[in-house]
């Protein structure tokens, strides 16, 4: 956003000066110093200068001396020799502080220190010039104007910190510049841009109630939008549709009204309103401001997305490529169409699609979700090989990434179900270990404590088992926690876990009825035993080999 900066009055305040300060105090002093301030009416300033250089050394410590460095400290501001005016003039505040031209001094000094854009020592100047002498309307008006000026060139770089602290000193220093609206208005933008939605809201208020002193009414329209955004952001989405209304009806058919507009579509979507959304960006499309058809674009793919509308996401997507020509952009759609592909069933195209966002310029972001899903595709195309090479290129560009963890279960389930337990442990230790709070974590915890024991590992199959259940719940868990007692011989203890188990999956439920009557044939509990032996051979007829042990154990107990 653009704004007017005001021309500097710096020299209006020399003419002035000259006009009254040194005419005044011409009568006090010695000739020299008089044909001095003659040659800088003339604006024969270097001449004015040497007359002075010469007073001075002949009459280090003549009682005029503080109006010789005052003249040739003007002399210096004119002459664009700004540090030798500052070193001048400071001379009268440090060795003269009883002068009478003391005020005159300081009011220079600070213009000096405003020309060389030092905004710390001139607000440190001026609260001292309060303090000894009197608040200035004038002086305010010039360093309110230099600050402002400073903020600006340091926010439009990107500084938002420096700019902030400068657009802090007016609206906290000086509250009657005419420079205060804007200001709190800058100052709310840096907040706004780092997210913090309470302190913009804060300020864009402010300003909003000083909104008829600004002349630049986008400034107007911008401070209600932000003011919607930052109720958006807080999800107070009522208070949010009324600023972006307010936008909508004061500021019709400019481009602020369209990213009201726009931004009430995200609000029908976050309400879960998607078509009401769709036909406000609908109604949007097609505008001739490119950054507001692109967003627009991209929302409309977003909300297909959710609606698994895939068609129809792709054709919005594919009309972005063709009008943007940014590649961070295009990355990002072309992500999005790799993920709209996969959901389609079209492989190949998805895998081209991620391809192209890793071979060029991208975010970091979205970099490392196109080695994921590439990588996730060639997996679910059983390309093992692929998948892994994507994947470990994933993990040495971004080791920290937040898919490291479905990366190590994905890879550590694919040798689990291929029976390669020792490489199943690996990764699914790495999870279990780094990833507690992972989504995965349950079931690589199950995955890995069955690829123990499939490598005979039960004590520390059995230690998982206890560390999981004391913390935790899974009913896969107690199950294998009950395996391995058995298999360890721990009858006693194995059916005490294995009684108590009430796992849902058929597979466990056979297996533990099967050890169950075990344990009971071996503890004498013959009936019992039967009784569980003929619950496999009636009610598990899925699983052909524990039915044909059943019934072998079920023959020789009745003998």
């Amino acid at each position: 956003m653009k704004t007017m900066l005001r021309k500097s009055g710096v020299f209006f305040c020399f003419i002035f000066f000259c006009v009254s300060t040194l005419c005044s105090a011409q009568v006090n002093i010695s000739d020299r110093l008089k044909m001095a301030y003659e040659a800088h009416k003339r604006g024969l300033y270097p001449l004015s200068n040497s007359q002075i250089e010469k007073y001075i050394k002949e009459n280090p410590n003549a009682t005029d001396i503080d109006y010789a460095h005052l003249l040739y400290g003007v002399n210096c501001l004119y002459l664009e020799d700004t540090d030798r005016a500052i070193e001048s003039l400071n001379l009268i505040r440090n060795k003269r502080p009883e002068s009478q031209l003391l005020k005159d001094a300081t009011s220079y000094l600070i213009l000096a220190y405003l020309k060389k854009e030092d905004v710390a020592s001139a607000t440190s100047l001026y609260s001292d010039y309060k303090n000894r002498f009197s608040p200035d309307n004038f002086l305010e008006g010039q360093i309110a104007q230099v600050v402002f000026s400073v903020a600006i060139k340091l926010f439009k770089e990107g500084d938002a910190k420096k700019s902030r602290a400068l657009f802090g000193i007016i609206s906290t220093e000086f509250r009657s510049s005419e420079y205060l609206p804007e200001a709190l208005y800058y100052e709310g933008l840096t907040y706004y841009q780092e997210n913090d939605f309470d302190k913009a809201e804060e300020l864009f208020k402010q300003v909003s109630e000083r909104a008829s002193s600004i002349e630049q009414k986008d400034i107007v329209a911008d401070i209600y939008l932000k003011l919607g955004d930052c109720f958006f952001n807080k999800k107070d989405y009522t208070t949010a549709e009324y600023f972006f209304n307010k936008v909508r009806n004061e500021f019709p058919d400019t481009m602020y009204s369209m990213w009201a507009s726009f931004q009430m579509s995200l609000i029908e979507k976050r309400k879960g309103n998607l078509d009401t959304a769709v036909s406000i960006l609908e109604g949007l499309k097609g505008t001739d401001e490119e950054d507001v058809h692109l967003r627009v674009l991209s929302e409309l793919a977003n909300v297909k997305m959710l609606q698994e509308r895939w068609a129809e996401s792709e054709m919005y997507l594919k009309e972005i490529t063709k009008i943007s020509h940014a590649e961070q952009n295009l990355a990002e759609v072309y992500l999005k169409l790799g993920f709209v592909n996969f959901n389609m069933g079209k492989l190949e195209d998805s895998i081209i699609y991620f391809r192209k966002v890793i071979d060029m310029p991208a975010s970091n972001n979205v970099k490392e979700s196109a080695y994921f899903w590439l990588g996730y595709t060639y997996y679910i195309k059983n390309l093992s090989n692929d998948s892994q090479k994507i994947w470990d290129r994933l993990r040495a560009e971004f080791p920290e990434s937040s898919y490291i963890h479905e990366v190590l279960f994905f890879t550590g389930k694919r040798y689990y179900e291929s029976s390669d337990y020792i490489n199943a442990d690996r990764y699914l230790t790495e999870l279990t270990s780094k990833f507690p709070d992972s989504s995965f974590y349950s079931t690589a915890t199950e995955m890995l404590i069955d690829s123990k024991i499939q490598q005979g590992n039960l004590n520390e199959a059995q230690q998982l088992c206890e560390d999981f259940l004391e913390k935790g719940k899974s009913e896969t868990i107690s199950f294998l926690y009950g395996k391995i007692l058995f298999l360890l011989k721990d009858f006693k203890k194995a059916k005490d876990v294995l009684e108590k188990t009430k796992s849902i999956k058929l597979s466990e439920q056979v297996e533990a009825t099967y050890y169950l009557a075990y344990i009971y044939e071996k503890r004498g509990e013959i009936e019992k035993a039967q009784e569980k032996y003929l619950e496999i051979v009636t009610f598990f007829s899925e699983f052909p080999d524990w039915v044909k042990q059943a019934e072998e154990c079920l023959k020789r107990l009745k003998k």
